[in-house]
């Protein structure tokens, strides 16, 4: 099912690590004394319901949220403008950045969600594997990842900032850094968390009252659900998570007075 594959790695398929009661190593001791210690750390994560795609992930929560991003795990990436300043100010500066980010980011992962905002932005999406990115022929022309796929992605998202950050300062004649840093990112690790998840992304700009109607607000991911063909969005797992676009949309119709990202 799509659902399962989403959230489990690909090497982890088919593995209960509840029902592992013997393990052989033919390897060097100080090979195996590494792999036990790891055993260990995964074990003790595991237990405490901390690990998500199985990786060796940080905690789910760290008081800055600044942990790496993990090949094939689910994150909810934000950020702001320095002091609250805007880091949008003209319909040409959300959509050069909606452009780069379809160029630069998208094809290294698959996004679920996003909205922008006056000063800041959200995004929910799932770090494709290195498998993945191999196998698309698109990436002939962009660089393929060197190394772990998620400290490539950070640089990616971090150069699709910077990109912005050089465009704002030439638009508006100022100097310096734009956006706070580093950004922020939350693992994902329910069917749950990420359904609310997503619409407290497309309900963002009601919640900030810049905009009355979050199904018609021009720079969110809602109105791509709705495209027969999306230009960012996965369409076809995001609405899988609701089970069609008739019950995604009445899902962002229920009260969401008390929920929180």
């Amino acid at each position: 099912m799509v659902h399962n594959e989403v959230f489990v790695s690909k090497r982890c398929r088919g593995h209960n690590p509840g029902s592992v009661t013997k393990i052989q190593y033919q390897t060097s001791a100080k090979s195996r004394e590494k792999k036990i210690k790891m055993m260990i750390i995964f074990i003790y994560l595991f237990q405490k319901n901390r690990i998500f795609s199985c990786e060796f992930g940080s905690k789910k929560k760290m008081k800055n949220f600044t942990e790496p991003l993990i090949e094939n795990g689910v994150f909810h990436i934000y950020t702001r403008g320095i002091d609250k300043k805007p880091i949008f100010l003209s319909d040409r500066h959300f959509r050069t950045f909606l452009w780069k980010y379809q160029k630069k980011v998208h094809p290294y992962v698959d996004t679920y969600a996003f909205c922008l905002l006056n000063n800041h932005f959200h995004l929910l999406i799932r770090i494709k594997t290195y498998e993945e990115i191999d196998k698309l022929t698109q990436l002939k022309s962009l660089p393929k990842p060197k190394g772990k796929v998620g400290l490539f992605i950070s640089r990616v998202l971090g150069d699709l900032l910077n990109s912005h950050a050089q465009m704002f300062n030439r638009a508006t004649s100022r100097t310096g850094g734009l956006f706070e840093s580093p950004f922020r990112r939350k693992p994902v690790d329910s069917y749950q968390y990420l359904t609310h998840l997503i619409k407290y992304i497309h309900l963002n700009p009601v919640n900030h009252e810049t905009s009355g109607n979050y199904e018609f607000y021009p720079y969110s991911s809602y109105q791509e659900y709705l495209k027969f063909k999306p230009r960012i969005i996965n369409k076809k797992e995001g609405l899988s998570f609701f089970g069609n676009l008739e019950l995604f949309e009445k899902f962002h119709e229920t009260d969401t007075a008390s929920e929180n990202k």
